[in-house]
C-alpha cells in the first residue's frame, strides 16, 4: 500500500468574496497630502489676517512718536533761539552767548549719556 501524501490546495475566495482593502497606499498618501495642504493654506491664512490687523496698527503707532519728537525738536529751536538771544544781551555778544550755550549741551548731552551706561 502506497499512501501518497496530497496536497490540498489553498481555498480560493469566490469572485464576489473578494477581500478589499479600505485604504490603498496610494489613497493614504493622497489624504495625508490634501491634509498637510489644508493646514498650510490654514496658516497662510491667519498670517495674512494677523499681519492686516497690526498693519492698521501702523500708522497709529508712528505717528505719535515722530509727532511727538517733532514738536519736541521745533520747541528745543525756539527755546534755544531764545536763550541765545537773551544770552546775548546778558553777555554783550554772540560769541559768548553761543559759548555758554553750546557748554549746557554738552554737559547735558554728558549727563544724559552717563546716566544711561550706569543702567
Amino acid at each position: 500500500m502506497t499512501t501518497s501524501l496530497q496536497v490540498t490546495p489553498a481555498p480560493a475566495y469566490p469572485t464576489a468574496e473578494v477581500p478589499k482593502r479600505e485604504i490603498s497606499r496610494l489613497a493614504s498618501v493622497q489624504r495625508a497630502i490634501l491634509a498637510l495642504t489644508e493646514i498650510v493654506e490654514d496658516s497662510v491664512d491667519l498670517l495674512g489676517a494677523t499681519l492686516r490687523e497690526e498693519s492698521a496698527r501702523i500708522p497709529g503707532r508712528l505717528i505719535r512718536p515722530v509727532a511727538g519728537i517733532l514738536t519736541a525738536s521745533i520747541g528745543a529751536s525756539f527755546l534755544t533761539a531764545a536763550a541765545v538771544l537773551y544770552l546775548r544781551d546778558l553777555f554783550g555778544g554772540w560769541p559768548l552767548s553761543f559759548l555758554a550755550l553750546g557748554s549746557f549741551y554738552l554737559l547735558l548731552g554728558v549727563l544724559v549719556w552717563k546716566t544711561g551706561r550706569s543702567r
